[in-house]
């Protein structure tokens, strides 16, 4: 009987949990163990995509303009709720400053080109790791102690947590003016 992620013709189907993404699904072909990707997809987080879109409207505002919740959530579609909480973490976090009152809202208080994707997670979603079973994880992987690849997810781990520290948000949310750095960051992954 064939393994139940075994597809026709040697493909297979994995996917990988990563903080700050739903899943990563990778289609690929493994003939002789040399791996072909033919599609992959990353799935954000909802709580990340609601403070990356909130903090992107703000950027586009006129300095010491104030952004309620309501008005990002009326924009953009989102959950008031989930918008409003984003940005009270965003707050505790003192990337954002809150002004209380009938006219009150947010505005940002921080540099966006010193705000990394990392440390946006961090704030977010909390402490990240890419998988259950590395030093500091708070859950418990039940095959850790047979497990022979241990090691090479602490290494992946490492790689993606420093991918992340070098991707500005300035960058994310105005990509066109920041091409070159993009295009860098692509350039990276691929090698």
């Amino acid at each position: 009987m064939p393994h139940p992620n075994r597809l026709k013709n040697n493909l297979y189907i994995l996917t990988l949990c990563v903080a700050g993404f739903k899943s990563i699904r990778v289609w690929a072909i493994y003939p002789y163990l040399n791996l072909k990707v033919k599609r992959w997809s990353m799935k954000l987080n909802r709580k990340m995509e609601y403070s990356l879109m909130a903090l992107k409207h703000m950027s586009q505002k006129s300095p010491g303009e104030l952004t309620s919740a309501k008005e990002i959530s009326d924009l953009y579609g989102c959950p008031i709720d989930a918008t409003a909480k984003v940005l009270q973490v965003m707050t505790r976090h003192d990337l954002l400053k809150s002004v209380q009152g009938v006219q009150g809202g947010y505005l940002i208080q921080r540099d966006l080109s010193r705000l990394t994707f990392f440390d946006l997670i961090g704030m977010i979603l909390g402490p990240m790791g890419f998988v259950k079973c590395l030093p500091g994880g708070h859950a418990h992987c039940e095959i850790q102690d047979r497990c022979n690849i241990v090691g090479a997810m602490g290494v992946l781990n490492d790689k993606i947590m420093q991918f992340y520290k070098k991707i500005a948000i300035k960058d994310l949310l105005e990509p066109r003016k920041n091409s070159t750095s993009a295009h860098h960051l692509l350039e990276e992954i691929h090698s």
